[in-house]
């Protein structure tokens, strides 16, 4: 049986080929890190009742990082392999990192110019060095045993550029959904503590006018409420919507004493996040009983807390 030459695989392509591997290692690790983030974060957001956001959130980044550790690694098996695929699968990440600017554009062009030198071309042509021209096989040989100096240090500038912008990846891959999530509960809470605020409102409003006041403007124009929070129908603050109405068959009464204005005899006052599972994932509601409900599959109806039907928040 006849042994076909192989064209020998040069230094510069190594490198890389050993790049793309270890940044499809980091990737892999990063999906790993985020496969706990899922389980952690749902058990966590259980509690919340957002489990759901929790692991949709950690699914969607772990499923990015195996899909860019699978690229890497196929980048890295065609250098290795010299398949001519390979070349132009490097090409094209290389394209990409132009984007990178300063640093990541300049690399990348080196990349570029490595890779569309004749040597290189020939290099990845899937030819033996049997089918190779003279010509051709002093192209293959001047890369492979002479490559400059600067390609070199380019590489391996690649090399650690390319570890570094993996390593902040996983970071923030990891990090970011956390983020998105202390972000939503940073707006849950301030929902929440404004629901507080219109009780409190309310009962000090009481107490002056003998009645609850029907809108949030009413209650901000009486000083008892933060002006912030004093919209006629209603406002918008960290994410949630806020509204305030009187409670349905709530009688109305006439303003009791000077500065007092049309008060009822209940409300109920509720917030609902702008877009639910990216501000917030749980809406909220009150009346004057004072106690707030909460709900993560939408709004939460005046009948439901009327009934009975709505979850106190814990």
């Amino acid at each position: 049986m006849t042994t076909v030459a192989r064209i020998e695989r040069p230094v510069g392509v190594t490198i890389l080929a050993v790049l793309y591997f270890v940044g499809a290692a980091f990737l892999v690790l990063g999906a790993l890190g985020l496969a706990v983030f899922m389980v952690a974060g749902g058990s966590l957001g259980a509690a919340q009742g957002n489990a759901a956001a929790s692991v949709a959130i950690g699914a969607v980044g772990a499923a990015f990082c195996l899909m860019l550790a699978a690229v890497d690694f196929a980048a890295g098996y065609g250098l290795w392999t010299l398949k001519p695929w390979g070349r132009t699968v490097a090409i094209v990440l290389a394209v990409l990192g132009l984007l990178g600017f300063p640093f990541g554009t300049l690399i990348s062009i080196v990349v570029l110019v490595y890779m569309f030198r004749p040597g290189t071309k020939v290099t990845f042509s899937g030819k033996s060095i049997g089918e190779l021209t003279a010509q051709e096989a002093a192209l293959v040989a001047a890369p492979s045993s002479g490559m400059g100096t600067g390609v070199v240090i380019a590489i391996v500038a690649v090399v650690a550029v390319i570890a570094l912008v993996g390593l902040t990846g996983i970071v923030a891959a990891i990090a970011v959904p956390g983020l998105l999530r202390a972000r939503m509960s940073g707006n849950e809470a301030s929902a929440i503590g404004a629901l507080r605020a219109i009780n409190s409102a309310q009962a000090v409003y009481a107490t002056q006018c003998n009645g609850y006041a029907p809108t949030l403007r009413q209650l901000a124009d009486a000083r008892v409420l933060s002006p912030d929070l004093g919209g006629d129908a209603s406002v918008t603050k960290s994410g949630y919507r806020i509204a305030l109405t009187a409670a349905t068959g709530a009688q109305t009464k006439a303003a009791a004493a000077t500065g007092c204005g049309t008060t009822v005899t209940g409300y109920f006052a509720h917030a609902e996040p702008m877009t639910m599972g990216a501000t917030g994932t749980r809406a909220f509601a009150t009346d004057s009983r004072g106690t707030i409900f909460q709900d993560t599959s939408g709004p939460v109806t005046e009948s439901a807390v009327a009934a009975g039907a709505a979850r106190p928040i814990d």
